[in-house]
């Protein structure tokens, strides 16, 4: 599902697209752009690329054909509908869920931003928020960042000053807040809880899934730099808990 845009210190992360190939191991750049926003489902590829803060949206089959623009639509799908900005002139008014024939009737917020869809579900955020709207009845629910630090290990104090990227798996809402966590909205703490260790000078940044496991942007910092960027694997095990996993 989705995915929202890379921000860290409010600088959007931006640059060319690349394709690894998992058995031979070799890596491929298919989009010569500068993107700052990617989303990958079953239909293809979809980001946004610009310069100058100048960007439109671009749909990339798998066969790796050149890319189109997709116009006012946005890389968002609930069956055979997508989200689209709707204008009165130039000026934006909003978002709907259109089918090229129709309209959902249930609106979708106007401010929704870093949206996607589970189920029935759509999630949005905003700063310090995830919002979920279900599409059939229309029900809004608000899961707002922890606003206080919490322990973890009965003596690390957590701050968690923000929401940098989210996933769900299941129903259930997984967040990176850009430290060295990853969290699980708890529903009976109504709070977001850490699912992993501490994890030293390494922070998560971007969440993916494919629907089982969870795949996250590891930044490891030196002296208050970025030292190298790693993908990794976080699989359930035997009660449901995501555990780090080695990726192949």
């Amino acid at each position: 599902m989705k995915k929202a845009f890379p921000i860290y210190n409010d600088v959007f992360y931006t640059g060319k697209l690349y394709k690894y190939n998992l058995e031979k191991k070799t890596v491929e750049m298919i989009v010569d752009m500068n993107i700052n926003y990617l989303t990958v489902n079953e239909n293809g590829l979809y980001f946004y690329a610009g310069e100058n803060g100048m960007t439109a949206g671009y749909y990339l089959s798998f066969n790796d054909s050149p890319p189109k623009r997709m116009g006012d639509y946005e890389p968002v799908f609930y069956g055979n509908y997508q989200l689209k900005n709707t204008f009165s002139g130039n000026r934006h008014t909003g978002k709907i869920f259109n089918s090229g024939q129709g309209d959902l009737s249930v609106p979708v917020p106007a401010d929704s931003m870093y949206y996607s869809i589970a189920g029935n579900k759509f999630y949005s955020m905003a700063v310090g928020v995830i919002n979920e709207l279900d599409l059939l009845t229309g029900e809004r629910i608000s899961y707002p960042r922890n606003n206080n630090a919490i322990m973890v290990d009965g003596w690390i104090s957590v701050e968690m000053e923000r929401i940098a990227d989210y996933s769900v798996i299941n129903g259930e809402l997984y967040v990176t807040a850009g430290n060295q966590f990853i969290y699980k909205y708890d529903t009976a703490a109504k709070r977001f809880i850490p699912i992993n260790d501490f994890n030293g000078n390494k922070h998560y940044e971007k969440l993916f899934t494919d629907g089982v496991n969870l795949y996250a942007v590891e930044i490891n910092y030196l002296n208050g730099r970025i030292a190298n960027v790693a993908l990794r694997l976080f699989s359930p095990d035997e009660n449901g808990d995501f555990v780090l996993s080695n990726l192949h």
